[in-house]
């Protein structure tokens, strides 16, 4: 019996060896598996853009990066690049710009937009290198309105279908001889809250109201001061496209 004894107490040693051995190799597959994997989400919604700026809702990213907007696709130019820092961020602006090469941005354009990650924490955006974390792709379209010719009623006239995405006013000017917009010649003008309206009438000042036969051009403008008085001298052209300077948000019509 007691040979019976050593015996179970020697496998149970044993056993118990085994069992201590693999908790520490556990615990270095644990560490294995422990590396973290960086991960990110960017949330973002088509919209009509202001000053060729597109605003991103939110970016989560669980290490420093980079917020990468590409025109059309996501090997496609480069328009903008915004460093991110690990954490949530919530609406960033991206302002694109050609950077030089000559691309031009049109009513519609898919924008694609890249988080990437620091992959060598050097604080420089290679694509070769650092790892893509999450890409959503934007259409853009252009504030825009439509004006057609007709009569001047009651003072006034009608413009339609405008859709802008800030607070701003419908500027009406003369033109010089050659078709170009009178910077010194403001004949009228109404505020446009942002968003989509139906139509807005454009009230001519006292004494401005156009003849018959007059071309004139209608111009949107931003309101930057948000005071809804409109002011020639604060208040900027809203702007689409890179092709400046003829990249305002105007429409040409004739008095009828």
């Amino acid at each position: 019996m007691k040979n019976v004894s050593n015996l179970y107490s020697k496998i149970f040693l044993y056993l118990s060896l085994v069992l201590f051995i693999g908790g520490f190799t556990g615990c270095n597959n644990d560490d294995d598996v422990g590396v973290l994997v960086p991960t990110g989400s960017i949330e973002v919604e088509d919209q009509t853009i202001s000053q060729n700026q597109v605003r991103v809702d939110r970016v989560i990213s669980s290490t420093d990066g980079f917020l990468i907007a590409r025109h059309i696709s996501e090997t496609g130019i480069i328009l903008a690049q915004e460093d991110i820092d690990q954490g949530t961020h919530e609406d960033i602006v991206l302002q694109l710009d050609d950077q030089g090469t000559g691309v031009n941005l049109e009513d519609g354009d898919a924008i694609v937009i890249s988080l990437y990650a620091d992959s060598n924490n050097d604080g420089i955006f290679n694509a070769n290198i650092d790892q893509v974390l999450a890409t959503e792709t934007v259409f853009v379209s252009s504030p825009t309105f439509s004006v057609a010719d007709q009569a001047v009623v009651d003072n006034t006239i009608t413009v339609e279908n405008i859709s802008t995405s800030e607070d701003g006013f419908l500027v009406v000017f003369g033109e010089n001889e050659d078709g170009t917009i009178n910077e010194d010649d403001i004949l009228g003008r109404a505020f446009i809250a942002a968003g989509q309206n139906q139509t807005a009438t454009i009230t001519f000042d006292e004494g401005r109201a156009p003849v018959a036969g007059t071309s004139i051009s209608t111009r949107l403008h931003r309101d930057i001061n948000r005071d809804s008085l409109f002011d020639p001298a604060i208040d900027t052209p809203e702007t689409f496209n890179f092709n400046a300077p003829n990249n305002t948000v105007f429409r040409r019509s004739q008095i009828l």
